[in-house]
């Protein structure tokens, strides 16, 4: 008996607790080595609980020390002292009170702390509408953060842990990418994203973005992962695209109207070049004829623009003897090159691919014009086959001004025009390659050009066989 009432008493003693028994009138008659640690004192059995709380603590404990041994039942509460907090636990025992002091100081500085992290966590969720969640894969528990539930629209009681609203709530069309991602995630664990439709409680639509991967802190296999809800950026997008498709309507029935009285514009002035005009007169009339061809080509660009943006180029594919193509093309421009006193000359080539021969004409007409425009006496047309033989380039050589290699890769942009050469705004808008590049694309094509500044420049097309 002896022996376990040492072994009792090593207990108490290396506990991080205070012990004490205290009786009826408040009188410490045990207490463990931690009071004296705590209270820098060595010996307190015999103390009153006034010499070592303060006032306030020490009436408290002294009225729940009495009220314990009297009603035998056990007391809890918590004080402050000197900083630090407390739980007093005081149980009845042989008609005096045990009593447990804990220090909680740091477990609740640690909740605090926590309670202001998870503040700060939701309130920057809420700010970028960007949830977390996972899932734990063997308990197939599921975790949702605030946001999530706001994404949703419903309430945390809502839902149980094993519940995966994402699944149930993925807009129909949307749910075999949601899976192909998931598998993809657990056969290669690496990081996996998408976009999303969520179907909210309201009958609302949320654009979401999901990001997900592969977790493995404490042994635990989890599936982490965020969702941010992009319903106004999606609609914002949407709206924008619309309004871009409207004025391309706009644009393009506008140029439409415009086409026909500059027709009959061109006819007159061609009409008037016939007579026979004094030189003044002829070379103002010339002007005129050539300001009113700019002006056709700038609607007719503006037109192809509005057309390749809302979608109005149809492809017709059919097969295409390129060489019989250029051939064509090359007779007509020779006539045009001849009267600029520049020679064309055509590199004959027979292949045959499958594509849209009007597309592939629109390109290599648009090359032809910019190479009677800068060339100074030649112009080269032609194609080759790849080595590996599943493409073909188209090439328009001329030995011109050349291009810049800080210009090389702005040609193609919108309304880029080169200032190496001035007369370039009043002989075009600079749409043209942009329509060319555009035209490209729909073809699953690639347009490009190799120049060097002041020798010339040489622009290609290139076709899969």
């Amino acid at each position: 008996m002896n022996e376990e009432i040492e072994k009792l008493r090593q207990l108490t003693n290396i506990s991080t607790n205070i012990l004490m028994n205290i009786n009826i009138h408040g009188i410490i008659t045990y207490c463990n080595k931690r009071c004296f640690i705590l209270f820098s004192k060595s010996e307190l059995k015999g103390s009153s609980i006034d010499n070592i709380f303060n006032k306030e603590n020490a009436f408290q404990i002294k009225k729940s020390v009495a009220a314990t041994i009297i009603q035998e039942i056990p007391h809890s509460f918590q004080i402050n002292e000197q900083c630090r907090n407390y739980n007093i636990y005081i149980y009845p025992h042989n008609k005096e009170a045990a009593v447990c002091v804990e220090d909680i100081t740091e477990r609740i500085q640690i909740s605090h702390l926590l309670a202001e992290t998870t503040r700060r966590m939701n309130f920057a969720e809420q700010i970028a509408n960007l949830g977390y969640w996972e899932v734990d894969i063997k308990a197939k528990k599921i975790f949702w953060s605030v946001e999530m539930f706001r994404i949703f629209g419903i309430k945390e009681e809502q839902i149980s842990v094993k519940r995966n609203i994402i699944k149930e709530q993925i807009i129909k069309e949307d749910i075999p990418i949601y899976k192909e991602k998931l598998i993809k995630l657990l056969k290669s664990e690496k990081p996996v994203e998408g976009k999303l439709r969520i179907k909210r409680t309201d009958n609302t639509i949320a654009y979401c973005l999901f990001k997900a991967e592969i977790s493995s802190l404490s042994n635990k296999k989890k599936i982490i992962g965020t969702l941010q809800d992009i319903t106004p950026l999606e609609t914002a997008k949407n709206k924008a695209e619309q309004q871009n498709k409207d004025k391309s309507r706009f644009l393009a029935q506008a140029s439409h109207d415009i086409r026909q009285p500059m027709q009959t514009i061109s006819l007159l002035i061609e009409h008037l070049l016939d007579d026979n005009l004094t030189k003044e007169q002829f070379s103002i009339v010339d002007k005129i004829h050539n300001s009113t061809e700019n002006l056709r080509n700038l609607l007719n660009n503006l037109l192809d623009m509005s057309r390749l943006e809302i979608g109005g180029f149809s492809i017709v594919k059919e097969n295409i003897d390129i060489g019989k193509l250029l051939f064509n093309i090359s007779k007509e421009y020779q006539t045009i090159a001849a009267h600029k006193n520049i020679s064309l000359k055509l590199i004959n080539c027979h292949y045959i691919i499958k594509s849209d021969a009007i597309l592939i004409e629109r390109i290599i007409r648009n090359f032809l014009n910019n190479a009677l425009k800068y060339s100074k006496d030649k112009i080269l047309i032609g194609c080759r086959i790849s080595k590996t033989k599943h493409q073909i380039k188209i090439i328009v050589m001329d030995n011109g001004v050349g291009i810049r290699s800080t210009e090389l890769e702005k040609i193609f942009e919108e309304f880029y025009q080169s200032k190496e050469v001035p007369e370039n705004k009043k002989q075009g808008s600079g749409l043209g390659l942009t329509i060319v590049k555009k035209i490209a694309k729909l073809l699953n094509a690639q347009v490009g050009v190799y120049s060097q500044f002041g020798k010339g420049s040489c622009f290609y097309l290139e076709l899969s066989i």
